[in-house]
């Protein structure tokens, strides 16, 4: 296994885990939310979600054909 192919697994692992937190962390503020919850708790939940879509291009990307 080169060493783009093992990045992008280690990548798409990472990638994997923050969908898990991105998904675990909705279901959290969707039925814990009141009006006390910040803007902040909100945003930084979705901008996990695109994180997470950005790692698994990225490992998507080094596993198939490198840059």
């Amino acid at each position: 296994m080169s060493g783009e192919r093992l990045i992008g697994v280690v990548v798409l692992l990472v990638a994997a885990w923050q969908f898990y937190s991105f998904f675990r962390g909705f279901n959290t503020l969707r039925t814990k939310s009141n009006k006390g919850t910040t803007a902040f708790t909100i945003f930084g939940t979705w901008y996990g979600l695109l994180f997470a879509v950005i790692l698994l291009g990225f490992g998507i990307t080094f596993v198939l054909n490198g840059f």
